[in-house]
């Protein structure tokens, strides 16, 4: 079994529970603080399970911001009140989707690489260093303007690692010029991170 996997059918369904990760988590919400400070790090249905007051909203984006969250400082006080306004104590109670052990499962199990099969690592190490490295980290473990990649589940289901890195993603830019043999060599050295 690949690196980074989990075993054991109720850890897997306890984590994808958890962390929710339909393919609407690649959906835009429509507030573009949201996806530029938050779903960097966080999917909107983890938003949508918060139910907090304006001030308990504030101290969470200020943990953030010293979590290493990019938010600008002109910024904050807009995403606060934009979070508290949607995710407050009035909306109603949040009802996680129920996941089979066969939905966690394929939530996390690899998918077939298809055209990004058989990449080069040499390759994908030197394409990481020149478009990757300066927000992710020369290790992948992140950075305060990008996110870990090592030892990611995501990596091990190519299309939709490419999505994001093709079209770009809250403040990470498209990479849409990337011929398919270059995301294939990405592909290939970051499972190695």
């Amino acid at each position: 079994m690949a690196r980074g996997f989990l075993d054991g059918d109720r850890v897997k369904a306890v984590i994808a529970m958890l962390l929710l990760l339909p393919s609407s988590a690649w959906a835009e919400p429509t507030n573009a603080l949201v996806v530029n400070n938050c779903l960097q790090c966080h999917s909107d249905e983890m938003l949508a399970q918060q139910r907090l007051t304006p001030k308990q909203w504030a101290a969470v984006v200020k943990k953030m911001i010293g979590w290493g969250a990019p938010v600008e400082p002109e910024n904050v006080e807009p995403l606060v009140a934009w979070l508290a306004a949607h995710y407050n104590l009035e909306q109603p109670a949040y009802v996680p989707p129920r996941l089979t052990t066969a939905d966690a499962e394929a939530a996390f199990g690899p998918l077939p690489d298809g055209p990004y099969k058989g990449g080069s690592q040499k390759k994908g190490k030197a394409l990481y260093a020149q478009a990757c490295a300066s927000c992710h980290g020369a290790d992948g473990h992140g950075s305060p303007t990008g996110m870990n990649l090592a030892d990611r589940l995501l990596s091990w289901r190519a299309a939709e690692f490419v999505q994001p890195v093709r079209v770009g993603r809250g403040r990470m830019p498209a990479f849409s010029t990337l011929s398919r043999a270059d995301f294939a060599a990405l592909l290939a050295y970051v499972r190695t991170l």
